[in-house]
């Protein structure tokens, strides 16, 4: 701050004071505010907003988040809408740069875009892609679902044999009134032959046995529209397998809106149970 005070404050800014011939005060001084209200905790108060506020984020993740900005006491959150308040790595902000350099991406909305095949220098991190398809799957589908009085269960374990010997761990199974209605095994894969692989086939088919279904889908991933879902009636049993393909090139309103129609589909297949024995 440089201000003009009856008092001295900080250092005297001696150019600027010689200038005032005859005049002892006010005094010319420069001096730091030291205020939370600065541009580093600015941007951190609003990325822990952000995230706070986005869904999906798990409830104990989310207390931790409005924990950390209450800390941010006394600084202001940027005006949406607005850019970003500079700041330049110091010294003094060191220690918590990364964690600026993150909120700055997740405000912005931006990722990294190598241009030309030029190598881009960057800190990141790794997503386990079939576990956030099986997850985006999970989570939307159990949504749908639970309208029409049914539960999606993520990983429950079974058994195949009647000594309990061979578990199986389906990646979802619905329920109906705490009966298994039926079973969905996401494949984070491009679905390129007409058919799904014959290990696909069988897993599934081993969950439908063991849970009592004659019914049992599996969700691929797919790049285009238009991918139809195909039913694969197995020889000799009573069980068909419905192979179906989610576009994850649309935006998020048309994955949701696939995944309703998958909800509908297995719903209603749901409504019907394979006999015992």
């Amino acid at each position: 701050m440089e201000e003009e005070l009856p008092l001295i404050r900080g250092r005297i800014r001696t150019t600027a004071q010689l200038r005032r011939t005859g005049l002892p005060l006010p005094i010319a001084v420069r001096y730091d505010d030291h205020t939370p209200d600065i541009p580093e905790n600015r941007i951190l108060l609003a990325a822990l907003h952000l995230a706070a506020h986005l869904p999906g984020v798990p409830h104990p993740a989310r207390l931790t988040l409005r924990h950390l900005a209450d800390r941010l006491h006394g600084v202001q959150r940027p005006h949406p809408g607005l850019p970003l308040p500079p700041w330049t790595p110091t010294r003094l902000n060191a220690r918590y740069s990364p964690a600026l350099r993150l909120a700055e991406l997740l405000l912005s909305g931006r990722s990294i875009q190598p241009e030309r095949g030029a190598p881009v220098p960057a800190d990141g991190f790794l997503l386990d892609l079939p576990r956030v398809f099986e997850r985006l799957v999970a989570v939307t589908l159990g949504e749908a679902l639970a309208r029409h009085g049914i539960r999606c269960a993520q990983q429950d374990v079974h058994r195949l044999d009647e000594a309990g010997r061979s578990p199986l761990r389906p990646d979802l199974v619905l329920y109906r009134e705490g009966r298994p209605v039926s079973v969905i095994d996401t494949k984070y894969v491009f679905l390129r032959a007409p058919a799904p692989p014959a290990d696909h086939l069988h897993q599934l088919l081993a969950y439908c046995t063991a849970l009592g279904l004659s019914h049992g889908h599996l969700v691929y991933a797919a790049t285009a529209p238009g991918a139809a879902s195909t039913d694969h009636v197995i020889r000799r049993s009573p069980v068909t397998i419905t192979a179906h393909a989610l576009n994850l090139c649309e935006p998020p309103a048309g994955v949701l809106a696939q995944i309703a129609a998958l909800a509908a589909v297995t719903g209603a297949h749901g409504q019907a149970r394979r006999p015992a024995g």
